[in-house]
């Protein structure tokens, strides 16, 4: 026995420690996979062999708990800092603030306590078809669903930062990038909209902006159930249902993306339930009864649009890349002699732009598991029970490619380098863009023992950097920067060669959720007027608290009402 329980908490539980990575996308358990809601309900209908038609309509509301967990979800924590790459004694887990446009002096910290709200409203009905099987029943639902999800980001500016980027860092020419022409903060950054420098393409997937919200029908359910045996004291029916897509598909514009539905995936599946009479009073009044229900289904594979990380790690999405392609100049010699196949074209986003991708996601198999008990007393009835759900990891079919040889990790890079040109007007310091790359940078630094200096010692396979005509050695930085920073004037290094980005480097694993899993404990209280004759009206409420197991849905608390009748 103990080894059998020791077995069930492994598969439970298992899914929280494979969340050790973090997620690009939340797709939670759909607001209309309930069937602590559904099966007292369907149950009733079979167990009145006289009732031709069920109708009903029931409202309902869920509001999620424990945000913490939402939030590890994407970042590993609840609370991000960010600090800019002059601050002094960085921690080793700071995001690199320099990646959002921010002064290299910048320093906030970014709490996150997401939440999300459904409002929802369920149609049903069912048909006995009796008449053409005996035993046999039609049922259909849908769910129409108002949801608002918010990240709730709050962000505390620890010192707001006043240093400017040197030329060539962030910007092509010979002039600074001044506090001025920074963004304010995160927040700002996040919501979409910011550039600075050559930053000239601002975040168009992963932003983060206040509450979202979308109106949908979740999903269309068509069920069939077939009576296998039924007597005084039990029964047994076993049903098969097609779930049609009409929710809301993936678009990646939000971190945060409100979802209706599964993701629009068809559904198939089916499963068995059942009842047991327990206790029966003399006077048939009153009973007490279990219940169980058991189902299984597939989701099938639907197109969506996810973001992924590179492999460089959690975040790497956020990171600003380069573009590179061939020289037309030929004025960039990296080393000297040697002209680079490709230099840096001006133009600097951050990954999340590229590394979009449509693709087809879909989950082998979803589980629901629900066992309960009822008390009937005359008209009325009380229910409590227990559902487990599982749903086992998103499985990736197919997705677009990355294209290859032509994006480079900036890191904290400098972009340009410079040679003084003697001209009439006197002598100019003229920038010529470099091919630095560094591509094992993350989200927190710069590769390797970090760039100081701004002189691009831990590129990928530095070589100094030359001009065509001087042939002298380009420097860093200029010297109006020079003297404002108390650093001397250096050589530059470029790569030789750069190392650019491949399909290959896309994280599969970042966008896909993986096995998921939650406990419910649920309750309900019904009234049938069981005195009509024709048409018997009822109603009923109920309250759920379900705790997620693990960090891909989240735990919530729901309550509902239902009325309706049977003919």
């Amino acid at each position: 026995m103990s080894l059998m329980r020791s077995f069930f908490l492994f598969i439970i539980f298992l899914p929280s420690y494979l969340f050790a990575c973090c997620r690009t996308t939340f797709v939670p358990r759909s607001q209309d996979d309930n069937i602590a809601r559904y099966l007292r309900r369907d149950q009733l209908s079979v167990e009145e062999n006289n009732a031709c038609y069920t109708m009903l309509v029931m409202p309902s509301y869920e509001h999620s708990l424990r945000s913490k967990k939402i939030s590890e979800h994407f970042f590993g924590t609840s609370c991000l800092k960010f600090s800019g790459s002059r601050v002094e004694n960085r921690g080793v887990h700071d995001l690199l603030a320099d990646y959002f446009g921010l002064p290299a002096d910048f320093e906030s910290t970014v709490q996150f306590r997401p939440r999300i709200q459904n409002l929802s409203v369920d149609i049903a009905g069912s048909c006995n078809l009796s008449w053409l099987y005996e035993g046999l029943f039609f049922k259909l639902r849908s769910q129409f669903v108002h949801t608002r999800w918010n990240m709730r980001m709050c962000e505390q500016v620890k010192t707001k930062g006043e240093q400017f980027h040197i030329a060539g860092y962030l910007s092509g020419g010979n002039l600074r990038l001044e506090r001025t022409q920074l963004p304010r903060d995160v927040v700002t950054v996040l919501k979409g909209g910011t550039t600075f420098g050559d930053m000239q393409d601002p975040l168009q997937f992963g932003k983060i902006c206040g509450t979202q919200t979308k109106t949908e029908v979740a999903n269309i359910k068509a069920e069939l159930v077939y009576n296998l045996t039924r007597n005084d004291d039990y029964f047994v029916a076993i049903n098969f249902f097609l779930g049609v897509p009409t929710g809301s598909r993936i678009t990646a514009e939000y971190l945060f993306e409100p979802i209706v539905g599964n993701g629009h995936c068809w559904e198939l599946g089916g499963g068995f339930s059942g009842t047991y009479q327990a206790w029966n009073s003399d006077d048939k009044k009153q009973y007490c009864s279990l219940f169980g229900h058991l189902q299984l289904s597939h989701l099938f594979a639907s197109h969506q649009r996810r973001s992924f990380d590179l492999k460089n790690g959690c975040l790497s999405r956020y990171m600003l890349l380069t573009t590179l392609d061939k020289t037309h100049d030929d004025i960039l010699k990296v080393p000297q002699g040697v002209s680079p196949a490709l230099q840096y074209t001006g133009h600097l986003f951050h990954a999340i732009n590229k590394t979009t991708f449509d693709c087809k996601v879909g989950v082998a198999i979803k589980a629901d598991f629900l066992i309960g008990a009822t008390y009937l007393y005359h008209d009325w009835s009380f229910d409590v029970g227990y559902n487990l759900w599982i749903k086992s990891s998103e499985k990736l079919k197919c997705r677009q490619r990355l294209q290859s040889g032509k994006y480079g990790i900036k890191g904290d890079a400098q972009l340009y380098g410079f040679f003084v040109h003697d001209g009439i007007g006197g002598a100019s310091e003229i920038p010529v863009s470099l091919n630095s790359t560094q591509s094992k940078a993350t989200i927190y630094s710069g590769q390797g023992d970090l760039n100081t200096d701004f002189t691009n010692a831990n590129d990928d396979n530095p070589a100094i950097a030359y001009e065509n005509a001087t042939t002298d050695p380009l420097q860093v930085p200029t010297a109006a920067d020079s003297v404002a920073l108390s650093i001397p004037v250096n050589d530059v290094n470029g790569s030789n060669p750069p190392i650019l980005l491949t399909d290959s480097d896309i994280d599969n694993c970042s966008a896909l959720t993986a096995t998921v899993s939650s406990s419910s404990l649920f309750t309900r209280v019904s009234y049938i007027f069981k005195e009509r004759e024709d048409w018997v009206p009822y109603f009923s409420g109920g309250l759920l608290c379900e705790l997620s197991h693990s960090k891909g849905t989240y735990s919530r608390i729901g309550l509902w009402l239902e009325g309706g009748f049977l003919y």
